[in-house]
Formats: structure tokens, sequence, C-alpha cells
């Protein structure tokens, strides 16, 4: 993947283009400091974050496809779902909850 692939791929995942840069890239409207991008240092592929005039590198990579890989990766990452308790389980974890707080009030 080079970067205007990732341009489409990361267009395509619905990725606010204030929040990625890279080299080539139009300029950007918004998040002028901040954000992740792109840059090439000594020969090495770099993803960077910036944040509140602070940067710091995520990734160093050998290859424009490793680089892009992962920033595609890490702009489209979602958290999973939280774990929904079913009734019986809540209820169990409320009884054990207050045998354990029964105990530690016992102990103290």
């Amino acid at each position: 993947m080079d970067v205007w692939q990732l341009l489409a791929e990361l267009d395509k995942a619905g990725v606010d283009r204030s929040e990625y840069y890279f080299p080539g890239m139009p300029p950007r409207e918004s998040n002028p400091d901040g954000g992740t991008y792109l840059e090439v240092e000594d020969g090495r592929w770099q993803v960077k974050q910036a944040e509140r005039g602070q940067s710091w590198t995520r990734g160093s990579f050998g290859t424009e496809d490793e680089a892009c890989r992962f920033l595609y990766d890490l702009l489209t990452w979602k958290a999973p779902e939280p774990y929904r308790q079913t009734p019986e389980e809540a209820e169990a974890s409320r009884l054990h909850n207050e045998r354990r707080q029964a105990e530690d009030r016992r102990n103290l």
C-alpha cells in the first residue's frame, strides 16, 4: 500500500482527513498541529502522533507499505463493545460483592 491507496482506504472507512497527514496531501483546514502523520526520516517511514505542541513516534518502518498499514489500523481501530451481563450473572455478581463486603467489614 502506498500513501495514495492509504488515503482512498481511509476515505472509504470514514476517517476524517483532519485526523491525519502525510507528505503530498493538501493542507488541512483544521487540527493544524495535532493528529497522526507520516514522515520519512533517514530512509525510514515514521508514524508520529502530535498533540498540544508535543509529538512522539508511534512506529518506525522500513517500507511505505508497512507504515501505511500500521497507520490504517491505528486510525480505524474500534474498541470492542462492552460485555453485558445477563440478569442472572448480574445477580450473582451482586451477591458475591455483598459477601465480600461483609467479610471485609468483619476483618477490619
